[in-house]
């Protein structure tokens, strides 16, 4: 959320002209370009040197600082949800869960749409509609719930499974299935970072092999390790490199 951020950064810009009206340095300091539409018109500061542009000057000193702590004051996660369309369209999940989430879940799954939209080149809010008409569905095909067959015998009996939730197409076991459908491209970083995630295990044994190997060649090297082997100490050999190995 930038917003209060340029706010704040535009309040201190013309607390800076402000103040330098009031104590008429000299030079005049190397401010950037006056936001003129920021008070009145033009720049007060500057084309107004009479008593009534230094009362002006006051006046907007006591203003930026009253706004300053109004910025500071402000709930901004309740005002950026409340105006964020692809908020409204997340809360409508077919299992309640994302309304009853906090603010940094929320915001996760937020980035998480965001990342796929500039990977994908559609809108948020179009794959927030996505995600949510594949919610449905998944509900609509899961036993017990409402569009099967009436001649099925489950149909009559309530469902115990939990409603499909969005997170399990953003960050869940259907996420591929979401990529696939909107036409996401991962980029070279998340392509190596699953690719990894997939080879766990042939990597973490890979690199201990290896390690291992390295070791074993620098012991050779170290003590001359075919000499060490003659001179009638293989028990000796055989713990260093057994230590060797499981370190």
């Amino acid at each position: 959320m930038a917003l209060p951020i340029f706010l704040r950064y535009s309040l201190i810009e013309t607390l800076a002209y402000a103040l330098e009206r009031i104590i008429r340095s000299q030079p005049f300091p190397d401010l950037p370009v006056f936001p003129s539409h920021l008070v009145g018109t033009g720049n007060p500061f500057i084309e107004n040197h009479t008593s009534a542009g230094d009362t002006l000057a006051g006046g907007v000193v006591a203003n930026i600082i009253l706004s300053l702590r109004t910025i500071s004051e402000q709930n901004w996660s309740d005002f950026f949800e409340a105006a964020s369309s692809l908020e409204l369209i997340l809360r409508k999940d077919p299992a309640g869960i994302y309304s009853l989430m906090d603010f940094k879940t929320r915001d996760l799954y937020r980035k998480e749409i965001e990342s796929l939209s500039f990977a994908s080149g559609q809108e948020e809010n179009e794959i927030a509609r996505v995600i949510l008409d594949m919610a449905r569905e998944s509900n609509v095909e899961k036993p017990g719930s409402t569009g099967t067959n009436p001649g099925t015998s489950w149909d009559e009996s309530p469902r115990t499974d939990p409603l499909p939730h969005i997170g399990e197409y953003l960050l869940g076991k259907d996420r591929l299935k979401l990529e696939h459908t909107i036409g996401y491209h991962p980029d070279i970083k998340t392509a190596l970072k699953r690719w990894g995630a997939q080879h766990a295990n042939a990597l973490y044994l890979g690199s201990i092999f290896f390690l291992s190997l390295i070791i074993l060649g620098l012991i050779s090297r170290v003590i001359n390790l075919p000499e060490f082997f003659l001179s009638g100490t293989p028990l000796l050999w055989i713990t260093i490199l057994a230590l060797a190995f499981y370190c």
